[in-house]
């Protein structure tokens, strides 16, 4: 019932010239392009610091380093309620300093005080309060070589040779590992981050630390390795990090959590950028089961994990399947006006119309999406490039083309502030030239 005459028509033309075996060959490679294409336009995308940042960067290190930092405060020789003064002034003013950099609210505040706290603090009280501040720029969105400078400045108090390994230690090591793969320097992040995951294993073998402060940062390890493998094309090996995170998290956090829905959903990412379609759909599964308990069955999250299962379903040459649950995302993302999933999820759609055979219906649901997008924007110049393809299909040569003269136009206005994104774009639309 999907395939137009002309399909059909390809299709006996095939079975007589090549056999039966080709056929299904040729038929399965529109499934795949399928998936290839929704990797082509949303590559596996890196788990959002705020996700890292929900599971340990933020909330949990955060809260440890307040915790450890301020037990350097919580000194009897400080109590001034005994009415003998047992503190110099020199030590009136840390207590002062250390008080007034808990209580900061914003950034300036906290970097002039961690100014004036280098002259007067030395040692993992120093350490603890740059990586404090690292953290916290972190979590703003401040530049990555600032995060970076006061990670490995925390890092060098704390990394004393000799010394057994710390959880201070491993959680500066994560920060430098993050701030790094920022940076797109993955090598030094790499580094920094298999070494903090060995130091983590270690503590949580020994138990001698807490389980609940090692668990969080290990998790957080497991994603930033997650990230940064993949990026380096390690995809595998990205794969076994999620995994073990999502172990981690079955122990750490509540079985039906938000964090867990998107741990799932994130494997299930990944699973489907290697092709193994059936274990993506069992973890994609999940993650809708766990949305939709906790969030509700049109949330922004279960429309995300059906956008996800369509594209895993067309994998598996469901197509009955991937187009339903393209459309229920299509139209929760539509209640909730959430415009740039919307046109990805349409061009999800198309993508799966053109493998089955449906050209027409594609380009008229490609040229509609291009209606809601901004002008001269890198999302059109993708919409562009998919009625491109589209037309191709339909030998609509000269129209094919004019489509990919425009979605080049587009894309060159953006070489400089995304050169990454528009290179791989030009190298897809090299191949639809030829």
């Amino acid at each position: 019932t999907f395939y137009k005459k002309e399909t059909f028509a390809f299709c006996g033309f095939v079975l007589r010239r090549k056999g039966l075996g080709f056929l299904i060959s040729a038929m399965k490679s529109l499934s795949i392009s399928v998936v290839r294409r929704f990797l082509f336009f949303h590559k596996f995308r890196p788990i959002h610091q705020s996700h890292i940042s929900g599971a340990a960067a933020s909330t949990a290190s955060s809260s440890l380093v307040s915790r450890t930092y301020g037990s350097f405060r919580e000194n009897p020789c400080r109590n001034m309620s005994t009415g003998v003064e047992q503190s110099s002034g020199r030590n009136k003013k840390k207590v002062i300093l250390e008080e007034a950099f808990e209580s900061a609210t914003t950034t300036e505040e906290m970097v002039r005080l961690f100014k004036e706290m280098e002259l007067s603090l030395e040692g993992n009280e120093l350490g603890f309060a740059a990586l404090k501040l690292g953290l916290h720029l972190h979590r703003k969105g401040e530049d990555n070589e600032k995060v970076l400078s006061f990670a490995e400045k925390a890092l060098r108090i704390f990394d004393v040779a000799g010394d057994e390994p710390t959880l201070r230690v491993a959680m500066a090591l994560q920060l430098m590992g993050s701030a790094n793969y920022g940076l797109n320097r993955f090598s030094d992040s790499l580094g920094c981050l298999n070494r903090a995951d060995q130091l983590l294993v270690k503590l949580e073998a020994e138990g001698d630390n807490a389980v609940e402060y090692v668990w969080p940062v290990l998790h957080a390890v497991q994603l930033e390795l997650a990230n940064v493998k993949n990026a380096m094309g390690r995809r595998e090996e990205a794969i076994a990090n999620l995994k073990k995170s999502l172990t981690i998290a079955e122990m750490a956090f509540e079985e039906d959590s938000k964090l867990m829905g998107l741990a799932n959903r994130s494997l299930a990412g990944a699973c489907l950028a290697v092709l193994n379609f059936s274990e993506a759909l069992r973890y994609a599964l999940k993650a809708l089961e766990i949305h939709e308990k906790e969030l509700g069955d049109n949330s922004a999250e279960v429309a995300l994990d059906r956008r996800l299962l369509g594209v895993i379903y067309s994998g598996l040459e469901e197509h009955d399947k991937a187009l339903e649950q393209n459309r229920m995302s299509r139209k929760i993302l539509q209640t909730l006006g959430m415009e740039s999933d919307l046109t990805r999820a349409e061009i999800d759609a198309a993508n799966m119309k053109v493998a089955l055979g449906k050209h027409e219906e594609a380009v008229h649901l490609l040229k509609s999406a291009v209606q809601h997008t901004v002008k001269d924007s890198v999302m059109r110049a993708l919409l562009f490039m998919s009625i491109s393809n589209a037309m191709v299909n339909q030998q609509e040569f000269a129209d094919s083309r004019r489509s990919l003269d425009f979605a080049c136009e587009i894309l060159a206005k953006h070489e400089t502030a995304s050169p990454l994104q528009v290179s791989e774009a030009y190298s897809q639309a090299a191949m639809q030239y030829e």
